[in-house]
């Protein structure tokens, strides 16, 4: 049987448009670093309406125009082409916390989940991911187990959410909005 939640991430309205173009990838190329994070946003998914808060996806950039991120197919490793054209907002964050050691350590960990099954029960664990909590596992290996952030209580478990990240403004640091969102 099919999870509820994998058919509604299916699920787009036909009158979104993309407003990313190739000239916010170049941009996004001129400060990307691996372990940078991407918070995203695609009008028209249902998921929207499930996700607490205004980001709805959560990407980690692992290098050579990479992206890791948790989909319901599970953990892919995705083009930064197709992952930022396929959105109308994103938001590149880069963990303050960390040095370009353990930002490469993390991407490298985020780059061995691949294939692993998407958590459609956000339980946080070890053998599947949702993608907020991707990147989350990811940047706590990097710290070697130093968790930067706590997690909350979202549909009744401990969890992380999109929102989370860009909200942790001591903690994850925004470099670059595009198309020209505003990072507040």
């Amino acid at each position: 049987m099919v999870p509820l939640t994998k058919f509604i991430g299916r699920l787009h309205s036909p009158y979104s448009r993309k407003k990313i173009r190739k000239l916010d990838v170049d941009k996004a190329l001129a400060v990307l670093k691996p372990g940078m994070g991407f918070v995203t946003r695609t009008e028209g998914e249902l998921t929207n309406s499930f996700i607490p808060g205004f980001w709805s996806h959560v990407g980690i950039y692992v290098g050579d125009e990479w992206v890791m991120e948790a989909v319901g197919k599970g953990v892919v490793k995705t083009h930064l082409i197709d992952f930022m054209m396929s959105k109308d907002q994103v938001l590149i964050l880069v963990p303050l916390f960390a040095n370009a050691e353990q930002l490469q350590k993390a991407a490298r960990w985020a780059i061995a989940q691949e294939g692993l099954p998407y958590d459609y029960e956000f339980e946080g664990g070890s053998k599947k991911f949702y993608c907020a909590m991707l990147y989350y596992a990811a940047l706590k290996e990097g710290m070697d187990g130093a968790s930067p952030f706590t997690l909350r209580k979202t549909w009744d478990v401990e969890t992380v959410t999109p929102d989370d990240l860009p909200a942790a403004r001591e903690k994850i640091g925004q470099v670059l909005s595009l198309p020209g969102v505003s990072a507040a």
